[in-house]
């Protein structure tokens, strides 16, 4: 096996609702609207944007290709079970990426202040009962009990993502909506191509470490190579469905898109042995549009 660092840190809070919550579909929109309304409260301005409106930092906020500068935080939220009735639990995932990780804590204190204030248009809220750091292996750390901060000298900021040194085939479950946009618009099912999917993986990548990292993405090939790696991978079977998605944003004061693929694809080609870095870092960092929200995780299954 093979394996490559990821300046990353992940929690996972547990929550209680203290009231009834009406989570939209995809709670991660929920999350991540409080997250921003709770930062503007909690913490000065200037960190406000470093972690929750990082693109206005940089001089332009978008990428060549029209796309908009990754966000170095994201939501885990594969949950679609809706409404929360009161007492009960629901978790909320949250990752920070490269040197955003200096604010941690700000960003740990901003989720609690989320809870007590209150989550979707209704600001139900909710009581944080414990956090936990979720390591590379898939163990958690607990941090907070609910009464009492487990005191760690240090937090573990690496993520050890593992990959075969051959791979000849790869399926991928995408297990939240991922939205592969084309001229700004989601393709037809039978238009998924390799092309489509690395183009938004390797962007992503190359924009998280180039804008948020110390050090580059440990495997960087030219852009004549990366085509030719990507002609050489093929889609083998397309079981992929439209995921019928959208949010309410209260600051455009409208109902925005979220539909995106679902389901799963499998690909082949010798190329996958040069391209199985981003596949699997893609797997811990997402893929597409709006993949702050949760949108675009994925598992790999590697066959053969």
């Amino acid at each position: 096996m093979k394996k490559i660092e990821l300046p990353m840190i992940k929690f996972r809070f547990e929550l209680e609702a203290l009231e009834e919550i009406p989570f939209p579909v995809f709670r991660g929109s929920a999350f991540r609207g409080a997250f921003g309304r709770a930062l503007m409260e909690t913490v000065e301005h200037r960190v406000y944007q470093e972690i929750f409106e990082s693109h206005s930092t940089f001089e332009n906020s978008r990428n060549n290709d029209g796309r908009t500068i990754p966000n170095p935080y994201f939501f885990d939220a594969a949950d679609y079970s809706g409404t929360v009735q009161s007492g009960g639990l629901f978790d909320i995932g949250l990752a920070l990426f490269g040197t955003r990780m200096r604010y941690v804590e700000h960003a740990v204190n901003a989720v609690v202040y989320a809870a007590e204030h209150g989550f979707s248009v209704d600001r139900g809220r909710a009581r944080v009962n414990r956090i936990f750091q979720v390591m590379s292996d898939g163990s958690e750390e607990l941090l907070y009990d609910g009464r009492h901060v487990i005191v760690k000298s240090q937090l573990d900021k690496h993520f050890v993502v593992f990959y075969p040194e051959q791979i000849n085939c790869v399926e991928i479950d995408f297990i939240t909506p991922t939205r592969l946009l084309c001229s700004n618009e989601l393709p037809d099912l039978q238009k998924f191509t390799p092309g489509l999917l690395f183009s938004h993986l390797i962007g992503r990548i190359r924009q998280l470490f180039n804008l948020y990292s110390h050090y580059r993405f440990p495997v960087d090939y030219s852009d004549d190579d990366y085509q030719e790696y990507i002609r050489n991978v093929s889609v083998y079977d397309n079981r992929l469905r439209i995921f019928e998605c959208a949010r309410y944003s209260s600051r455009q004061d409208r109902i925005i898109n979220l539909d995106g693929f679902s389901g799963r694809v499998v690909l082949t080609g010798r190329g996958l042995d040069y391209l199985a870095p981003y596949l699997a870092a893609g797997e811990y960092l997402r893929v597409g549009h709006a993949a702050v929200m949760g949108l675009g995780q994925y598992r790999l299954n590697y066959l053969f």
